[in-house]
């Protein structure tokens, strides 16, 4: 049994707490609720019942999407996820990643851009086993391995119906969400923009969906 509170905690989300293990790898431990509820509550702006209610449907969302993935995970290559190893339903270790937020604030235009074609194929590649992330949090949910490889470290929010996805992409919804309406103006936002257009398209989501899932390919 793992004891977190030896160990150094690195960062935080919506819903986990990161700590590193000292050997490449992290742990991601399920928050509080009353933590979890805080930062729901500011979202919705809700009052305490509503947080209350909206906590719980959070919680019970992103664990039933965890336990949807790890089910997925005997087709889905692990490594695209940061080799996760749970340790309960929900808790679970991962590879070590560099955030792309932390990255991008860190390097030029150009090596962000070839950052951004490796998570534009990530999406795509996610595509072909029934997987979409609908919240579209590309700053903190993916970082960067230590093979300078793009991953998809926080995967509790995501989708598995065709159906959905197809909405998701038909109104270009990555454009509603906070992390891309808040990013900098400018050519990297441009970019990003460009890729997730080429990549989320009702054609490619119709070519692709499950395909891996058929035909057996795990790498």
């Amino acid at each position: 049994m793992l004891c977190h509170n030896s160990m150094h905690k690195i960062s935080e989300g919506y819903f986990y707490e990161v700590y590193d293990l000292g050997n490449n790898r992290v742990l991601k431990k399920k928050r509080p609720f009353l933590k979890i509820m805080g930062d729901v509550r500011k979202e919705y702006k809700s009052n305490f019942f509503t947080g209350v209610i909206k906590t719980f449907q959070h919680i019970k969302e992103c664990t039933e999407a965890t336990l949807s993935v790890r089910k997925k995970m005997e087709k889905i290559p692990h490594s695209l996820l940061g080799n996760p190893r749970f340790i309960n339903k929900v808790e679970y270790e991962q590879d070590k990643a560099v955030l792309l937020m932390d990255y991008f604030a860190t390097h030029g235009i150009e090596e962000n851009k070839v950052v951004i074609d490796k998570y534009s194929a990530l999406v795509e590649e996610f595509l072909k086993y029934g997987v979409h992330d609908y919240v579209y949090k590309f700053k903190n949910s993916y970082g960067i391995n230590s093979n300078r490889e793009v991953v998809f470290i926080d995967f509790n929010e995501v989708t598995f119906s065709k159906d959905k996805t197809l909405e998701y992409i038909k109104i270009k919804e990555w454009r509603n969400e906070n992390q891309f309406r808040k990013f900098p103006e400018g050519e990297l936002k441009e970019y990003l923009d460009l890729k997730l257009s080429e990549v989320c398209t009702q054609e490619n989501v119709s070519n692709l969906w499950e395909m891996s899932l058929v035909s057996g390919e795990v790498r």
